[in-house]
């Protein structure tokens, strides 16, 4: 996916029943992405599905576009679906 680059972050976005097994659903998402996951930050967040279009004009509004719409992120989120934000790659 980043070919000759070094790593990347990424916030991911899970509904669970705790933020344990939150983050369990993150890192297993990414691994059948192909993934190898070396760190996971310790800022974990809670928010309400309703409000993601809010948190991506707040936190990505250059790529919105990008990212799926409120509609579709509930969509996933109710499907028990990881949801990944923007990656940021690095060297």
């Amino acid at each position: 996916m980043f070919g000759d680059l070094s790593g990347a972050y990424v916030s991911c976005y899970a509904q669970a029943s705790s933020c344990e097994v939150a983050v369990e659903m993150c890192l297993e998402s990414l691994r059948f992405d192909g993934m190898h996951v070396e760190e996971v930050s310790d800022q974990i967040h809670k928010m309400k599905a309703s409000d993601w279009s809010l948190h991506l004009m707040d936190q990505w509004p250059l790529h919105v576009s990008q990212l799926p719409s409120q509609a579709e992120f509930e969509e996933f989120i109710y499907n028990n679906e990881v949801v990944y934000g923007p990656f940021g790659a690095f060297e």
